[in-house]
């Protein structure tokens, strides 16, 4: 019997669970770790299965579309942010 081909998850792939974990580090960047950031995003209240489970969708042999997806998202940040200060310096000249 022929093996079932592996399909690659992308980022439209993401649970609502997933998307929120990565939408809460990215907006809370450098302030919440990352176990805080899987149980605020449903994944529960026991810190150690939460660090666990952070882990796990942060390993990017594991989940390549949610770390991808991460990356995504941070690079957007730093180019509005790019972008706002490139608006402040033209209000300066």
């Amino acid at each position: 019997m022929a093996s079932k081909p592996i399909a690659l998850k992308t980022d439209k792939d993401l649970t609502k669970k997933q998307k929120a974990f990565i939408t809460l580090l990215v907006k809370n960047w450098g302030t919440i770790s990352q176990t805080d950031a899987a149980v605020k995003a449903g994944y529960g209240s026991n810190e150690r299965s939460a660090a666990v489970m952070a882990s796990k969708m942060l390993d990017s042999k594991v989940n390549p579309h949610i770390v991808r997806a991460l990356e995504n998202l941070l690079k957007n940040l730093r180019n509005m942010r790019k972008t706002n200060l490139d608006d402040i310096k033209h209000l300066k000249d």
